[in-house]
């Protein structure tokens, strides 16, 4: 596996694989190709060339996209004579087999580098929001070393430690801010 690596100021950074990596939305096609080959019909008879068309162009709709109505709006201008059963198809196996591919990689990944944690369930820790601009502090709950990521309470985030709503937010450890 690659591992992906980026200079900043004269150190080497690890880059952490993407959910929308190449490597992730390649292994997630050889996850979903038999089960779509079979569901579209393909046999023997279609040849290599075939097979090969039909991953390209699976790459090519699912590569930003998890949603089986914009996937097959994909493949639709792709040629693919779509209908109800391959939108559903599409919606019940992508995503998943790219959250597997991912959870794979990611973990290869992690191991590679012997990523470590630093922090114990029950650190109290400050972290850089992944989806905004915040660095709320909260408690480590959980810890994923496969992944290499913690599960964090954080009151200022609205979590519930019982009850209904959200639990904790997976903070992977590089996005710990160190004091």
């Amino acid at each position: 596996m690659a591992t992906l690596k980026l200079v900043k100021e004269g150190s080497v950074e690890l880059k952490r694989p993407n959910y929308f990596d190449e490597e992730v939305t390649n292994n997630a096609i050889e996850k979903l190709l038999p089960e779509l080959l079979a569901f579209i019909g393909v046999t023997e008879n279609h040849g290599e060339d075939y097979v090969e068309q039909v991953r390209t162009d699976v790459f090519n709709a699912i590569e930003f996209e998890d949603d089986g109505y914009d996937i097959c709006r994909h493949l639709d201008n792709a040629t693919w004579d779509i209908d109800a059963d391959t939108v559903e198809f599409m919606d019940n196996n992508v995503s998943s087999c790219r959250y597997d591919a991912h959870k794979e990689i990611e973990a290869q990944w992690v191991k590679d580098n012997n990523i470590r944690p630093k922090h114990s369930i029950g650190d109290v820790i400050k972290f850089n929001h992944p989806s905004k601009s915040l660095q709320p502090v909260g408690e480590v709950v959980v810890m994923d070393e496969k992944q290499g990521r913690y599960l964090v309470f954080s009151e200022e985030l609205g979590h519930v430690r019982t009850g209904v709503g959200s639990h904790g937010i997976y903070v992977v450890y590089e996005s710990v801010v160190e004091k």
